[in-house]
C-alpha cells in the first residue's frame, strides 16, 4: 500500500479547491459554485467550510491511502485547543480512507474562560442565522473550571473502519 497523505487544511483547500481556507465567505462560495455545488443562502462560516471540504475536497482526495488533514482554522476548533505556535489553528485533525471520515482527534482544550466564550459566540452565530443554539454545557465548563490536565483523544467510526474493510 500507498504511505498516508498528509496534508494541512490549508493545503487540502489550496490543492483540491484552487482557494485559501482564510479567503472570504464569497470566494470560497464562488468556487463551490463554479464546481456547480449547491450553496445555501444562509450559511454560516464553518458551514461553508464544512460544505466545501465535504463536497470538493474529500471526494477529490486520492482513494488508494489514508489521508490525514490538519491544522484545521481556529473557527473549526470546536473543543480544541489552538497551537501555541500558531493560535490561527486548531491541534485538529481528521482521517479519511475511500473518501470516508474514520476519524477526528484533537487536544482538548482545557481553559474554561475560552471554552466559555466559544460557546457564547457558536450561540450568537446560530442565532444570527436564525437557528436555536443548544444550551451551554454548565456541567463541562464547570469541570474545566476544576482542573482538566492536558489531554487529547481520537474518536474513531468502527462502523465506518468496518465498511472500509469490507470495501
Amino acid at each position: 500500500t500507498k504511505p498516508p497523505l498528509r496534508l494541512s487544511y490549508t493545503q487540502a483547500f489550496a490543492e483540491h479547491l484552487d482557494v485559501d481556507a482564510g479567503s472570504s465567505e464569497e470566494t470560497i462560495a464562488a468556487a463551490l459554485v463554479a464546481r456547480r455545488i449547491e450553496v445555501p443562502e444562509k450559511i454560516d462560516r464553518r458551514g461553508l467550510l464544512d460544505l466545501a471540504l465535504g463536497t470538493a475536497i474529500i471526494p477529490g482526495l486520492p482513494r488508494d491511502r489514508l489521508i490525514y488533514i490538519y491544522d484545521f482554522p481556529a473557527d473549526q476548533a470546536a473543543l480544541a485547543r489552538l497551537k501555541e505556535s500558531d493560535p490561527a489553528v486548531a491541534a485538529r485533525f481528521e482521517v479519511f480512507a475511500n473518501g470516508i471520515e474514520l476519524a477526528n482527534g484533537f487536544a482538548e482544550l482545557t481553559d474554561a474562560r475560552e471554552q466559555r466564550a466559544r460557546f457564547e459566540a457558536e450561540r450568537l452565530v446560530q442565532m444570527r442565522h436564525g437557528g436555536t443554539p443548544p444550551p451551554i454545557d454548565e456541567a463541562l465548563l464547570a469541570a474545566l473550571a476544576h482542573g482538566l490536565p492536558e489531554c487529547a483523544g481520537v474518536a474513531v467510526g468502527v462502523d465506518r473502519l468496518v465498511a472500509v474493510a469490507a470495501g
